[in-house]
């Protein structure tokens, strides 16, 4: 009788838990390759690319008084190192050296990386880019000019790289930014296999009533060339507008981006769709909302976000929205319970990325500020994410809990099969909340790696959250960063891991 009872409640659990499934657990995996003593003048600066065999990893060393930059690789399958080569950077005339100021682009493909690195030659005055490329066995090139540009200051240049969705062009871009005169931006598209110059332009230095301030470059797979840029609309306002340039011409078309009176765009987002060719822009606003202040009163400043879907080849708006946060993420980012309270027009956002899928867009955006005192350090906070459907419309808009700053802010974002994943550091003292019941300002910030707990949230495509808690930075920490490397087929997401003198890679595997 006892057996049968028992045999009876167990049917009945089993039955409750096929109708009523365990939510919190998100299908994923890590897997970590074997442990290895790095150099002990080496330091880890970050990963260069990914071609169907290899990884790429750029290190430094500081040997006496020199200082140089050798590119790893790495086999996908094992993480087994394949070699180790100098780029001998520091016998190249003018080239820029210095860590505290090296700037360093590079992508891999077909069997090579590419590395585009400074060099300024300060008596003619003269900022140049240069490119080495390394093969898959290990086999250096000599360097390549790219582009060079007369500059007073090298401190005010910095260098950009957009390759195509297809990956056959790139296009390098010089940008200087000037305090007191318009923005000087010239591009070189090339052949992103052999660096063969296809176009060549600059710029546009003024729009409407003034100079531009430009950024967020893109380039399609015919070679056209797109950036957002702002503008002056009146003598106190700025405007918002998308520039193209066809590919083989020097002319600029632009389409005006401004939103309705009495808002503020804060940032954007530039980025390609290429399954339905088109072209979005995401970001920031705030109300222009002009109060005087009174003591202990809040200032109400609403926030929301805006879009623009563009078809590239007409070169027109198809949709377009403004709307406010919704009231589920406007809650989650008010900090009414500590000392001084914030809500959300107080904050600070940055127009993080925008995932596509051939059903929907995510924009990811987040709250992002630095803090200045004794030392100064990034701060990343909540993720807020939006789901937009072909159609331009908003199906939902969702909050990730998060806190962190210093070497714990980057994250990664991944949208697989219509669901979007997020990867990050998380202080262990976290795990005690309701991460679906999240009240803004009580999560424990998390500054270093040491004794972090690495953490995923996913949303699903009808934008439900689930949490699951893959590895503790207790033996080797995970080093976040915010670029995904992919080691297989769009999975796969590498991963690298320090402890002292030692170094190994991982993935993490979504299923």
């Amino acid at each position: 009788m006892n057996s049968l009872f028992f045999k009876t409640l167990l049917v009945f659990f089993i039955a409750l838990w096929l109708v009523f499934p365990l939510y919190g657990q998100i299908d994923i995996s890590l897997t970590q390759g074997n442990s290895v003593a790095m150099d002990r003048t080496a330091k880890y600066k970050g990963i260069l690319g990914a071609d169907d065999d290899l990884f790429y990893v750029l290190k430094i060393k500081t040997l006496g008084k020199g200082t140089k930059y050798y590119v790893e690789a790495y086999n996908k399958n094992n993480f087994a190192q394949k070699f180790s080569v100098n780029l001998e950077l520091d016998g190249i005339d003018g080239a820029e050296t210095d860590p505290a100021h090296f700037q360093v682009n590079s992508y891999a493909m077909n069997g090579k990386v590419y590395v585009f690195f400074g060099a300024y030659y300060g008596k003619e005055k003269e900022k140049m880019l240069l490119s080495i490329s390394v093969d898959k066995n290990g086999v250096l090139s000599k360097e390549k000019e790219i582009m060079r540009t007369f500059v007073e200051d090298p401190e005010t240049s910095f260098f950009h790289l957009s390759l195509s969705p297809d990956r056959k062009k790139v296009a390098l871009i010089n940008e200087i930014r000037l305090r007191k005169a318009p923005q000087h931006v010239s591009v070189l598209i090339c052949d992103a296999n052999t660096l063969e110059p296809l176009n060549n332009f600059t710029l546009p230095k003024e729009y409407g009533r003034g100079g531009i301030y430009s950024g967020n470059y893109v380039i399609d797979n015919s070679g056209n060339f797109y950036f957002s840029f702002n503008y002056l609309t009146s003598s106190d306002k700025v405007g918002l507008a998308l520039g193209s340039i066809p590919f083989k011409s020097k002319g600029m078309k632009a389409i005006e981006l401004n939103l309705s009176s009495q808002k503020e765009m804060h940032n954007g987002v530039l980025k390609i769709n290429s399954f339905d060719n088109t072209i979005s822009i995401n970001g920031m606003f705030k109300d222009e909302v002009i109060k005087e202040k009174k003591p202990k009163q809040l200032v109400e400043r609403k926030v929301g976000i805006f879009t623009y879907k563009i078809d590239m080849e007409k070169f027109a708006i198809i949709s377009s929205f403004e709307t406010y946060l919704s009231k589920e993420v406007y809650i989650s980012l008010s900090y009414m319970n500590i000392v001084t309270p914030f809500l959300p027009g107080d904050k600070l956002y940055t127009a993080d990325d925008i995932l596509f899928t051939e059903n929907a867009s995510y924009f990811i955006a987040s709250v992002s500020y630095t803090v200045k005192s004794n030392t100064t350090y990034n701060v990343s906070d909540e993720i807020i994410v939006t789901k937009i459907n072909p159609e331009g419309k908003i199906e939902w808009m969702k909050t990730i809990p998060k806190s962190t700053s210093d070497k714990a802010i980057s994250y990664n974002s991944v949208v697989f099969n219509d669901d979007v994943y997020f990867l990050f550091l998380e202080h262990p003292k976290n795990a005690k909340f309701d991460y679906k019941e999240y009240v803004g300002g009580t999560y424990e910030p998390i500054r270093k790696l040491d004794g972090a707990n690495v953490v995923c949230y996913s949303l699903s495509k009808s934008g439900q959250l689930n949490k699951t808690f893959l590895y503790e930075n207790k033996d080797f920490s995970f080093y976040p960063h915010s670029q995904n490397f992919f080691l297989d087929k769009n999975n796969g997401l590498l991963m690298h891991f320090v402890k002292g003198g030692s170094e190994k890679f991982g993935k993490v595997t979504i299923k």
